[in-house]
């Protein structure tokens, strides 16, 4: 049998030489349980092996889905997301829904909840500031709706946004004055 373009032949692999892939592939990026599950399932391994390659993991502690949900929601906190959208992240990633519920409620009582907050207000302002020129309803409806898809409740952003549509009068009165230079 010849082979052609891409096509290689392949030895199936070990248990021992699956977890040493799996292994790798964990040096690349955090994975989820779930997530090295579908990878070794990949490969060709019977369900037995894949469990077993999956507990010796654990065991090492190379594959937990608790440290990877915290890391993922801190990260994505920090980097101007909301609640809603970490949820269906971690969902999208197989993370328990019990799990993705422990998490939110750690991250929303720990100390970084001044510091999400903070990035709150931040990205907000950032969002509000790139539509400076935009008709005022069409910014408002665009602004929402950018920062829904971030993951922040609507609810949550009204206030916010009567707030930022206070300050802008005054920013813009006194850019007109000259004083804001």
């Amino acid at each position: 049998m010849s082979l052609r373009g891409n096509q290689r032949q392949t030895t199936p692999l070990t248990e021992d030489a699956a977890y040493n892939k799996l292994l790798k592939a964990l040096a690349r990026r955090w994975l989820t349980v779930h997530e090295a599950a579908v990878k070794v399932r990949a490969w060709g391994m019977a369900e037995n092996a894949v469990q077993t390659i999956l507990q010796r993991a654990k065991q090492s502690g190379y594959l937990n889905d608790h440290r990877f949900a915290a890391e993922y929601a801190a990260g994505k906190f920090r980097r101007g997301y909301g609640w809603l959208r970490i949820q269906q992240e971690l969902a999208a990633h197989g993370i328990a829904r019990e799990l993705i519920t422990e998490t939110g409620n750690a991250c929303r009582n720990d100390d970084t909840a001044p510091e999400q907050a903070e990035t709150l207000q931040h990205t907000a302002e950032k969002e509000w500031r790139k539509l400076t020129g935009v008709e005022p309803e069409a910014r408002r409806r665009r602004w929402l709706g950018r920062m829904q898809r971030r993951g922040y409740p609507a609810a949550a952003l009204t206030g916010l946004l009567r707030a930022l549509e206070r300050q802008e009068p005054m920013n813009v009165r006194r850019i007109q004055k000259g004083d804001g230079e």
